[in-house]
Order: structure tokens, then C-alpha cells, then sequence
């Protein structure tokens, strides 16, 4: 059985409050929550998702995920992760879906089986600059 994404994840933006001059032409988009930890080793202590980000990948930022039906803010990081291996942090942190960014094309995905790009929209369309 195949359960469609849920629309709300199609009316995302995403707003950063640092200027971010290079983006990758592949990165993933994954949101962070207080309860988020990520340990792929099960004797190893869990680390809180920005650690573990930094402590892998050499471009990590932080950004805000901007829900536009109900404005809800959510912080979430961009990555130069790989989408199987983003899926799989997303999997770790208990995250339902993770974006990712190929040549500017901005699709979501489950971070489970059942895995499949679905299309949103050019990223930089998406993407606003915080003027505040």
C-alpha cells in the first residue's frame, strides 16, 4: 500500500537568518525537534541532530521550515548529505519526511520504506531572505 504525502509539506518555505552565498547542487533539508538525538551506534551516547550534522558533514546551516497554511516555524538544517543517507538521519530522528535539493529542484520524501520523491517546486522559490 502507498500513502501519498501529506499536503501541508507542499506549502513549506524556508527562511535563514544568516546569508547563505553557495548552496550545493544536492543537499537535504532535515527538521530538528527538542526530542531529536541521532545514534547509528547503539553503545554510543545520542547526540542532539546539530552535533551530529557538524560532526559529519562539512556544509551544515541552519534554517527555518515555514509552514505558509498556519505560519508554524520549525528549525530544521541544510545539508550536503546524500538522499539515501538523509533519509536515513531522518529515520533516526524520528522524522516523518526530509526535503532534498537536486539542481534546484526541492522534493519531499517518507524517510521509511516507502521512500519516493515528490516534487514541490524550484528551492529558491522557497527560499526567502530574512529581512528581520
Amino acid at each position: 500500500m502507498s500513502a501519498s504525502i501529506p499536503d501541508y509539506y507542499f506549502h513549506t518555505q524556508f527562511v535563514s537568518e544568516r546569508e547563505i552565498s553557495h548552496w550545493p547542487i544536492h543537499f537535504a533539508i532535515i527538521a530538528d525537534t527538542p526530542a531529536n538525538s541521532v545514534s547509528t551506534d547503539p553503545v554510543a551516547a545520542p547526540q542532539d541532530l546539530e552535533t551530529y550534522l557538524m560532526k559529519h558533514f562539512f556544509w551544515v546551516k541552519a534554517l527555518t521550515e515555514i509552514n505558509t497554511d498556519n505560519q508554524r516555524r520549525l528549525p530544521c538544517f541544510a545539508v550536503n548529505a546524500g538522499w539515501s543517507e538523509a533519509c536515513a538521519i531522518g529515520r533516526y530522528c524520528q522524522q516523518e519526511v526530509i526535503y532534498y535539493v537536486s539542481d534546484n529542484t526541492l522534493s519531499v520524501t517518507f524517510c521509511d520504506e516507502r521512500r519516493k520523491p515528490y516534487v514541490v517546486d524550484g528551492f529558491l522559490q522557497r527560499f526567502l531572505i530574512d529581512e528581520g
